[in-house]
């Protein structure tokens, strides 16, 4: 657990500094949760979800992406639970739940934000920006499933 949560605070930092519109502390979190499953996805999912909520630039409702982290990372980590013991299907696997919990992860922000009445969600904005995360996640998921794999073994 020490491991994943400096990998994460270490995503988090390199994301705040240097990639603002790559979600890196989204896509390590789904990655240890798919390669140790949901209890642990969602545990790590909540603290780095919570991380973001409060660490600057917070600017929404604080407990969002806490919500929307632990969300994503337990149902990815519970396709990480049943994947297929074939290496290249477990990396394909892997990607396909990683992209989908990126997509899942900002649709679950998004869509809170709009039930409760903020006014700052522009749909075309959070589609481009949306689409570029999404993309980040698939690309960096090729290399984290099967590094996360390695370093953090079930």
């Amino acid at each position: 657990m020490l491991l994943a949560a400096a990998v994460v605070l270490v995503a988090w930092l390199v994301q705040v500094t240097l990639l603002p519109s790559v979600s890196l502390a989204l896509v390590a979190v789904l990655a240890f949760a798919y390669v140790r499953g949901p209890a642990f996805g969602a545990v790590l999912g909540f603290c780095a979800g919570l991380l973001v909520d409060v660490a600057p630039p917070a600017d929404g409702v604080a407990g969002l992406w806490a919500l929307s982290f632990t969300l994503a990372a337990y149902l990815v980590g519970a396709a990480g639970v049943t994947r297929a013991d074939d290496g290249n299907h477990r990396v394909l696997i892997g990607v396909l739940a990683m992209t989908g919990g990126a997509a899942l992860t900002l649709a679950t922000y998004a869509g809170i934000d709009v039930l409760l009445g903020d006014p700052r969600v522009d749909w075309s904005v959070l589609l481009s920006a949306g689409g570029t995360s999404i993309l980040s996640a698939a690309v960096l998921a090729l290399v984290l499933v099967p590094l996360s794999a390695r370093v953090a073994p079930q």
